[in-house]
């Protein structure tokens, strides 16, 4: 791979870390998520979960969280595109929101389905 190529996925990965950076700076939700993916995952490793569970795990809070980028990726290009009040500007912000509603729905079904069975029964 020329070293072009090279400098080119780095700064891709340094975009990608910036998106990231903003978001948990700018977003409250995200750190909500953060601290109640830590909590799934140790009680994972306390319940020790089998391997396929795990992964479940891992990729539901991955979702949530990739939900949430995407979101305030939805909402900073809507308040760039318009800056006044718009009906479609909401409607876009409203359902890019449903989607980390969604993503953190699924991801309490996953979580009663995992443990619910260890904590309750």
């Amino acid at each position: 791979m020329p070293l072009k190529h090279l400098k080119d996925h780095a700064k891709s990965y340094k975009y990608a870390t910036d998106g990231i950076i903003h978001t948990l700076r700018t977003q409250s939700n995200i750190w909500v998520q953060i601290p109640v993916g830590i909590v799934v995952l140790l009680a994972a490793w306390f319940f020790e979960v089998e391997m396929w569970e795990w992964v479940v795990l891992i990729l539901t809070i991955s979702l949530v969280l990739a939900a949430e980028l995407f979101n305030t990726a939805v909402e900073a290009m809507m308040n760039v595109v318009k800056r006044e009040f718009d009906m479609e500007v909401k409607i876009a912000k409203d359902v890019a929101a449903g989607a980390v509603l969604v993503a953190a729905a699924a991801s309490v079904v996953v979580g009663l389905i995992i443990f619910g069975s260890r904590i309750f029964f």
